[in-house]
């Protein structure tokens, strides 16, 4: 009796058996890229367009730091150079240009855009320093650019400078002249942003052209009258008008500032000097035509100044404008800052 119950327990115990286990694989190791170098040059491309119509400049020797190369037919140019030079001198040569100088910011690879004026197309480089480097006053030597690169705001005082109220004619005149003439100096880039009358002012006032009425009656060396003085190109800046001195500073026949004046001073606080021309508004003598506006040649060359501001521009061209790039519109080889 007792074999078939140890019979049974085998099988019991045989029933109750694991079955094999299976081996867990090891896990697949970690692979950590390699990074690629860091790189150790920039480039530094662009092209050379003309401030005077925006076509491409070949044959334009482009030199920056201690590298020159030639733009192509295209005004493409390309450098490499270490990384980090920090700014960089810039200059732009040419048979067809007026010479430049400029800065910029040589740090990492970028598209550097320049612009220089072309010869071609009427541009008379005598004239343009008269007008923008002051060459008319002061032949031996070339003032550095002055100008707004934002929309000025015009405050015009409505009484003069002991208090006495201007008339409303004269102040009606001398505004419809001012919101003309800001326009017409900058190629319409720039216009009046803000435009105040009061008897207050905006002296100091970034941004702001304060017009004043002055009492005094200055002459000039000869004893002709002096209508007006204006600094020239300064943000803030001032315009002051002589209104009791007589003749060529009034309008012939009327009680108003003479609108060519007006013109004239306005030119001054947008940064333009005296020129040649008898029929140019910044000719400094006196002019039988009160109502003169600016020459066709005075437009002309005050547009050549005028690259880059005013209106919104592309990314590409506002670099131009900012700290890292500061390239100042200088027409030759003289290195000024502002």
């Amino acid at each position: 009796m007792r074999r078939p119950v140890l019979g049974l327990a085998l099988i019991a115990g045989a029933c109750g058996s694991s079955p094999p286990t299976t081996p867990t694989p090891a896990p697949a190791p970690i692979v950590t890229p390699t990074p690629p170098p860091a790189p150790t040059t920039a480039t530094v491309s662009g092209s050379v367009t003309a401030t005077n119509g925006g076509q491409a400049l070949g044959a334009v020797a482009v030199t920056i730091g201690p590298q020159t190369v030639t733009s192509d037919a295209g005004g493409a140019f390309s450098f490499v150079f270490p990384l980090f030079q920090g700014n960089q001198r810039v200059t732009l040569v040419g048979a067809g240009i007026v010479p430049r100088i400029a800065t910029a910011a040589v740090n990492a690879t970028r598209t550097l855009p320049l612009e220089a004026i072309s010869l071609s197309g009427g541009f008379d480089q005598a004239f343009y320093r008269q007008l923008v480097r002051n060459t008319y006053d002061a032949p031996m030597g070339m003032e550095p650019l002055r100008r707004w690169t934002t929309n000025p705001s015009i405050y015009l005082r409505t009484v003069d400078n002991a208090g006495t109220v201007i008339d409303t004619k004269s102040l009606d005149s001398v505004e419809a002249t001012l919101r003309q003439a800001v326009p017409a100096w900058t190629s319409g880039k720039l216009s009046i942003a803000t435009f105040e009358r009061g008897t207050s002012t905006k002296l100091g006032v970034v941004g702001w052209i304060t017009v004043q009425w002055q009492t005094a009656t200055p002459k000039q060396p000869s004893g002709a009258n002096i209508c007006g003085d204006a600094q020239v190109g300064v943000n803030p800046g001032t315009i002051n008008f002589y209104y009791r001195n007589e003749g060529h500073c009034r309008c012939p026949g009327v009680s108003e500032a003479s609108r060519r004046m007006v013109s004239h001073e306005l030119g001054h606080a947008l940064g333009f000097r005296h020129t040649d021309g008898r029929n140019d508004v910044m000719y400094p003598e006196y002019q039988s035509n009160c109502d003169l506006q600016p020459s066709a040649r005075e437009k002309y060359h005050a547009a050549r100044r005028q690259p880059n501001v005013g209106r919104a521009q592309p990314a590409a061209r506002d670099r131009l404008l900012t700290r890292a790039d500061r390239l100042l519109d200088l027409d030759d080889k003289c290195d000024h800052t502002r």
